[in-house]
């Protein structure tokens, strides 16, 4: 299966995810296996967004200089990125119309990337050293 198939496919798992937090047992919690799969899905894309991240020079080389980093992984909806390029314009306007990825990795300075899982590429990326976009 290509990206371009499994895009809509993990969209909705995450959607899923997200809204439902999976099947829910007679006693009112999350069924096991359900959850293990979602979480499964969850993990598949954000290995994968983070793996496209990777192949990016400045990425692979921040990794490299902070071997101690986190990372945050976001989902921006099409929605969500309207909202946040009218507030942080260099960062979001002028992107696809699509679900895109920001990985936020932190470890005293820090990147923010914005990937596109579909079309496998990062569309952009910046140092954050002492910003934040709280």
């Amino acid at each position: 299966m290509t990206t371009k198939h499994r895009m809509p496919v993990i969209v909705a798992l995450i959607a899923v995810m997200t809204y439902s937090g999976g099947c829910i047992t007679d006693d009112g919690s999350p069924s096991s296996a359900e959850h293990e799969g979602l979480q499964g899905a969850a993990q598949a894309v954000e290995d994968e967004v983070l793996a496209i991240a990777a192949q990016e020079p400045e990425v692979s080389a921040f990794i490299a200089e902070n071997p101690e980093y986190h990372y945050e992984i976001t989902a921006l909806p099409p929605a969500n990125l309207t909202e946040l390029a009218q507030t942080y314009p260099v960062i979001y306007s002028n992107l696809p119309n699509t679900t895109l990825y920001q990985i936020d990795y932190t470890d005293g300075r820090g990147l923010l990337v914005i990937v596109d899982l579909e079309n496998e590429t990062v569309v952009r990326y910046f140092r954050t050293a002492g910003v934040s976009l709280e």
